[in-house]
């Protein structure tokens, strides 16, 4: 985990030493990716490229604009990304940290129908370790039928929508998630549950709410490390 957290470092350096002046071309607009001026990508042969990125959420893929050249990376082929300088914010965000960064996991297709069936996804990083939160996204389309007043007619529409989980990391590497944020947060804080809980009452914190969630993470990371004599600072925005 500590060796995680040195990569994510080495990301946001080399991805502040990139020149906003340097990104004059854009990658083609897509509505389930989103777009972003300035990245550094760390591949699973431990090579990093520097960039202009389009992160495909639909996919788990990213495109790469690198010297001109657009590369297509899926998830497995990534092993840590850093990123800022999104150009088309998503609506509603509730947590977008400056310099975001993703990883690369690979976790079962379905728990239930087919739990041998791996598929590799990104997922962003929100909180500081040794247990990290993890935060993914992915589109969902959905179709719904409406009938008319008479109930002769019936009217097919069809939407989409980004959900989101969340998840935390074991030191194995493993993604466990966090279907019910509070329940499932507590239960795996358990010898810390009673100080979260209070902690999270004394300071109106919610576990719905990404940020929030984030700074609870970091709290019961300190309560597992007494050498730590100051609390975890809010996650910067």
């Amino acid at each position: 985990m500590q060796n995680t957290r040195r990569i994510a470092a080495a990301l946001i350096g080399l991805l502040l030493s990139v020149s906003v002046q340097a990104q004059v071309q854009t990658l083609v607009l897509n509505p389930n990716a989103g777009q972003f001026a300035e990245g550094a990508v760390m591949l699973t042969s431990g090579a990093v490229v520097k960039g202009e990125i389009s992160l495909d959420w639909m996919s788990n893929k990213l495109d790469l604009r690198a010297n001109d050249t657009i590369y297509t990376l899926p998830a497995q082929a990534v092993r840590v990304f850093a990123i800022r300088g999104e150009t088309a914010p998503q609506k509603k965000e509730q947590y977008v940290a400056l310099t975001r960064i993703f990883h690369s996991y690979s976790y079962p297709w379905s728990t239930k129908q087919a739990p041998e069936l791996k598929m590799w996804a990104f997922f962003e990083q929100l909180s500081e370790g040794p247990v990290i939160l993890l935060r993914r996204k992915q589109p969902i389309s959905y179709t719904y039928v409406v009938a008319s007043n008479n109930n002769q007619r019936l009217r097919r529409y069809s939407n989409s929508e980004i959900q989101t989980t969340f998840y935390l990391t074991t030191d194995e590497g493993k993604l466990v998630t966090l279907r019910k944020t509070k329940r499932d947060l507590l239960a795996y804080f358990s010898k810390q549950a009673p100080e979260i809980k209070a902690y999270a009452k004394d300071n109106d914190l919610s576990f719905k709410n990404a940020r929030e969630l984030a700074f609870l993470v970091n709290y019961a990371n300190s309560l597992q490390a007494p050498q730590l004599q100051q609390e975890p600072a809010l996650p910067t925005e």
